[in-house]
């Protein structure tokens, strides 16, 4: 399977319990040639992926909708709707306030549905610092996801990165100090945006340059207290942060489900922390 220079993975995964009545079909796993695959979780909510050669596994295309993840989690109530944006569609958007117990507890959802459908050996996880910095480097000796100039110049597909602009809504306000912006920066989102609107790179990724910060495997320090994110977020604008070797964390002990689309307060998980899968051989923790 690994020396198929491209491959496609089409999962249909069912999700009893947990997962909507529209989930229902049994899964089934077939491989092609287009490096491409999908888990589709319903009618019209399906997980994507890109097989990386040079990693050995499917990254996820993008972060993990809010909308996946009420299919995942149905029983969830979303939190903080007066914060949400109104000129946009949030299911699209990438799920945030995601604790890292909840990520995998999603991991460990698709793993239970899915473990006979996988190619031997592979499982649904989170990606590694060293498989997400690759991913965000895609073969090249840069600073950012973008490149190495700042203030953040367009991602592979002209799209801007995602980042705190001077349309960024912060707390609530629709005019947050300039300060708190990068100076002269517009990338046309006040907040998170559709995960297909975040900036595509070389290797077909989307929201490697912003949007939200995503959970890794591993843990951020010794002695191991805190779990690791990467990547910045729709509310960064220190460019010291946006760098590909940047490095975040938070406790990720919270038992409970919390996740939503935007909100501002310090909650279940780290307020902007969402999660990107992939499919690839495990890894210790």
């Amino acid at each position: 399977m690994a020396s198929t220079r491209k491959m496609r993975i089409v999962a249909l995964c069912a999700m009893c319990g947990a997962l909507v009545a529209a989930c229902s079909q049994s899964p089934a796993l077939t491989l092609g040639a287009e490096g491409l695959g999908k888990c589709q979780l319903a009618p019209d909510e399906s997980l994507e992926f890109v097989w990386l050669k040079d990693l050995n596994l499917w990254m996820g295309k993008h972060e993990v909708t809010l909308g996946q993840m009420k299919c995942l989690f149905p029983s969830t109530k979303e939190r903080h709707q007066d914060y949400y944006a109104k000129d946009w569609d949030k299911e699209t958007s990438p799920a945030v306030n995601v604790s890292w117990k909840q990520a995998q507890q999603t991991c460990r959802a698709l793993n239970r549905k899915c473990a006979k459908q996988l190619p031997h050996g592979y499982v649904f996880r989170l990606p590694t610092e060293g498989e997400w910095e690759a991913a965000a480097r895609c073969g090249r000796d840069r600073t950012y996801p973008w490149g190495d100039s700042w203030p953040p110049a367009p991602m592979a597909d002209s799209v801007l990165p995602n980042l705190q602009g001077l349309e960024t809504v912060s707390s609530g306000r629709e005019n947050p100090p300039t300060s708190r912006a990068i100076p002269g920066y517009k990338d046309g989102w006040p907040s998170t945006c559709p995960v297909d609107q975040s900036g595509m790179n070389e290797w077909g990724l989307l929201g490697m340059g912003g949007n939200v910060q995503e959970w890794c495997e591993g843990w951020y320090n010794q002695p191991q207290q805190l779990r690791l994110l990467k990547g910045c977020s729709a509310w960064e604008h220190q460019a010291q942060r946006c760098e590909i070797i940047a490095r975040d964390c938070d406790t990720g002990q919270s038992e409970a489900m919390g996740f939503f689309f935007w909100g501002e307060v310090r909650n279940d998980g780290h307020n902007y922390s969402g999660l990107r899968l992939v499919i690839g051989k495990p890894v210790g923790r």
